[in-house]
């Protein structure tokens, strides 16, 4: 996990720097010549809220003259704002799906995988029912889940489709649980 985070860290920190470079030169020269200035917006899926935020106030400390503006959400509704003209010097999406349609518009250059999603299970603290995954087909669980357009609501959807697979009626039982359908990662955790 700190190796991928680390790798996070760089690759973030390189675009966020390019970003900036290429925000903040109007031509001049001066004795901060090579220095970081400028205001870049960075556009990234809401689960990456804590790191981004941490990574913002990080950056803007080292390098004084940037300003980073964060604007988390589903990276469908990111992908759609970039799309329409919202501005954007980063975009991380939680899928490649959505990535993909900014390049298609020809407003993104060379995406890169900076880090994976996987699929977890997440219970209040004092849940004793479900213990491990199958257990989200049981009568009487309430399930909660990102909607199928959002890329987490579309991996659960497909391990339970695996899940499925090895164990018929499954999908329908987990799915019969499902008792609400969230905009986002952040808003599935602030529902369970």
């Amino acid at each position: 996990m700190m190796r991928l985070r680390r790798h996070s860290l760089a690759l973030v920190v390189g675009l966020l720097s390019v970003a900036v470079v290429s925000c903040g030169d109007d031509g001049s020269s001066d004795a901060n010549e090579g220095a970081l200035a400028g205001n870049v917006v960075v556009s990234a899926a809401s689960s990456l809220t804590d790191a981004f935020t941490e990574l913002a106030e990080t950056f803007e400390g080292i390098h004084e003259g940037v300003s980073i503006e964060l604007n988390f959400g589903s990276s469908s509704s990111l992908a759609s704002q970039i799309v329409e003209g919202a501005p954007a010097g980063v975009f991380a999406s939680a899928n490649q799906a959505q990535m993909q349609v900014v390049a298609d518009a020809g407003l993104a250059n060379d995406p890169r995988v900076f880090a994976q999603n996987r699929i977890v299970v997440v219970t209040p603290a004092d849940n004793e029912t479900v213990q491990t995954f199958a257990d989200i087909a049981a009568d009487g669980v309430r399930l909660v889940l990102a909607g199928a357009e959002v890329p987490v609501g579309d991996y659960a959807r497909q391990a339970i489709a695996a899940a499925d697979a090895a164990e018929p009626g499954f999908e329908e039982a987990a799915l019969a649980n499902l008792v609400s359908e969230e905009a986002n990662v952040r808003a599935v955790l602030t529902k369970v």
